[in-house]
């Protein structure tokens, strides 16, 4: 299980400081397929390093399988069984998708921080059938950043991450069709302020 204690994350621009992650409580448990979502510049590629070890937080504390990981780097972290996979893997020449995949097997959590950022969509199609068998097959925890609705759907539990903070939690069956619902509406809303779509 990894549990964040009050974790802020704090930045200077321009000489003014901004809590990129806001004291941020979140428990993810063990065996479980999470998927975190939210807006652009929400706070979730941040949190998916922060919990690599890549930022180091302000303030509050880590704890994974019970032990407190805030001051262990990487390198530490990923011998506890913690993997990172970065943002548009397709930069590294020669590593394919089902390569970065592999990295779900054999560790306790695996962290894939949007994943299909920059890939086509055949790649994008075999992605989404291998994240499908990894839910099956891996006993150890997956974590995804991700806005694909197809990556969602495949999750046991939704994030929602707002402002640095977790703006909902809970199982897919409950989180899913709040999401979908509120991208309707804003369609909606959209479609009668400009009826022609322009």
């Amino acid at each position: 299980m990894l549990e964040l204690q009050n974790v802020t994350y704090t930045v200077t621009e321009n000489n003014i400081e901004k809590n990129i992650i806001d004291h941020m409580d979140l428990v993810i448990p063990d065996g479980k397929f999470v998927v975190i979502t939210g807006p652009n510049g929400g706070g979730k590629s941040t949190l998916a390093k922060t919990i690599m070890g890549i930022n180091h937080i302000s303030s509050g504390r880590l704890l994974f399988d019970g032990e407190d990981i805030t001051a262990k780097n990487i390198t530490e972290r990923a011998k506890l069984g913690i993997s990172f996979a970065f943002q548009q893997p397709v930069h590294f020449k020669g590593i394919k998708v089902i390569d970065l995949l592999r990295l779900a097997r054999g560790t306790k959590f695996s962290i894939f921080d949007e994943p299909e950022a920059g890939i086509d969509i055949w790649s994008f199609q075999n992605l989404i059938q291998v994240f499908e068998n990894i839910r099956k097959t891996v006993q150890g925890t997956v974590l995804i950043i991700s806005h694909q609705e197809r990556i969602l759907n495949i999750a046991d539990e939704i994030v929602v991450i707002e402002n640095g903070k977790v703006a909902k939690q809970g199982a897919k069956a409950d989180i899913l069709p709040e999401l979908l619902g509120t991208a309707s509406a804003v369609n909606a809303a959209c479609s009668k302020l400009d009826p022609k779509g322009g």
